[in-house]
């Protein structure tokens, strides 16, 4: 062990800033009990100066690694770079792929951007044996940390991998930048659900030999929640209000209830969609429907919430997703959720303990779909409710499925 002990160099997109990424809270506790020190280095300008509360072996180090307009310019002379010049002549021999301008800046940006992130860890003497470096997002930051075992293969890099990170088809462009050259470089890619592993080996033209090992995320476990009594049914969905999301489709769905339907809507998160959406869920609001706009809360906020309330049903419509720790968060108290059935989602989600909804739901479907589910009756609630209760505990545990990220960790060589 060197002088600064065994130290973990964790880099997230925007954490300890701003309030994104509240999922890493639990796992950052669990981490910090297995390392000397915890760095956190947030690769994405932040838009405030609070940190979050951090345990006292954990600090972080702040610096602008947006790319500038000049900086833009300089980078399309990145494109003479080995790495770049095989992911452009891998990519054209892709069935159906085809370089479009758009296509091409992102590649040349990101790598530029993965090389300032990589010069940052080197020169703020991050390069330490036994450091262990870790991309919560394979994104640039595990761009820089491939560039980082290239010139330094001692060191043990590695990344997680959600959905958005995963999945061509979720993109803008249809691309994702560097793939594999993560999985050539790094010494694992840990997808956080099944679907995503398969995704990776199908379509990431990573190596054979690659460690691209399930590592799932996890919750902190809850008591059960036996469900409540009232005359209004009590759903909430928590996620950023963006296109991706489409939680204008629950706005639109209670729309279509019958007047003598009574329902409360409590959302948690904000985002660009916030005022379209709260203003439409007002204009068109039904007079026995209740509709809550929460914004941005803490973890510790929203666990609390739950524990108070008496929750019916949790809803996710997102049209991209690995596994979502929003829907952990509900199931650990017992909550069934309705979901749509993308990324790693039918992986948790099932008719054992919710269901799970068509990807292309419309706002009508999803309103007929509330109103069968009242006609549940009080046996097979409460068995969802049991169910769901259980498939947290059992395959969602955050000690269990992060001790088992530790030891992963550690195993390698």
């Amino acid at each position: 062990m060197n002088e600064h002990g065994n130290r973990l160099i964790l880099l997230t997109s925007n954490f300890p800033f701003d309030s994104s990424e509240s999922f890493i809270e639990a796992e950052l506790e669990l981490l910090s009990k297995h390392f000397d020190e915890i760095v956190l280095v947030p690769i994405q300008k932040h838009s405030s100066d609070k940190v979050r509360k951090l345990p006292v072996n954990c600090r972080y180090l702040s610096y602008e690694f947006s790319v500038s307009p000049i900086q833009k310019v300089v980078a399309v002379f990145h494109g003479i770079a080995a790495s770049v010049l095989r992911e452009i002549v891998l990519l054209r021999k892709r069935k159906g792929f085809y370089w479009t301008k758009r296509r091409f800046a992102t590649l040349l940006i990101s790598y530029y951007k993965a090389g300032k992130i990589y010069r940052f860890l080197k020169h703020s003497g991050l390069l330490q044996p036994n450091n262990v470096f870790y991309s919560y997002w394979c994104d640039d930051a595990a761009i820089a940390l491939a560039k980082l075992k290239r010139k330094h293969p001692e060191y043990k890099a590695v990344s997680r991998a959600h959905g958005w990170d995963v999945y061509y088809e979720v993109s803008e462009i249809q691309y994702l930048p560097l793939r594999s050259f993560i999985t050539h470089r790094l010494d694992a890619v840990f997808p956080i659900s099944e679907k995503g592993r398969s995704y990776i080996f199908e379509h990431w033209n990573a190596p054979r030999q690659a460690r691209i090992e399930l590592m799932r995320l996890g919750v902190q476990p809850q008591e059960f929640k036996p469900a409540g009594t009232g005359n209004a049914r009590k759903i909430v969905s928590c996620s950023n209000l963006i296109p991706l999301k489409r939680v204008h489709l629950i706005a639109e769905a209670l729309s279509l209830l019958p007047d003598n339907v009574a329902f409360e809507w409590h959302h948690f998160g904000s985002g660009e969609e916030f005022d379209s959406i709260s203003d439409y869920a007002e204009k068109y609001r039904k007079p026995l429907v209740s509709i809550t706009f929460h914004g941005q809360v803490s973890n510790a906020e929203l666990l609390d919430w739950y524990r108070e309330n008496d929750v019916w049903f949790f809803v996710n419509v997102s049209e991209s997703e690995g596994i979502p720790v929003s829907v952990m968060e509900a199931m650990s108290f017992g909550i069934p959720v309705l979901a749509t059935n993308v990324g790693g989602t039918g992986e948790i989600v099932s008719s054992e303990n919710g269901r799970l909804l068509n990807p292309e739901i419309t706002g009508q479907e999803l309103s007929l779909i509330f109103l069968d589910l009242l006609e549940l009756s009080e046996v097979e609630y409460t068995s969802l409710r049991k169910r769901a209760h259980a498939k947290c505990r059992n395959d969602f545990d955050v000690e269990k499925n992060y001790g088992k990220f530790v030891e992963a960790i550690k195993k390698i060589t």
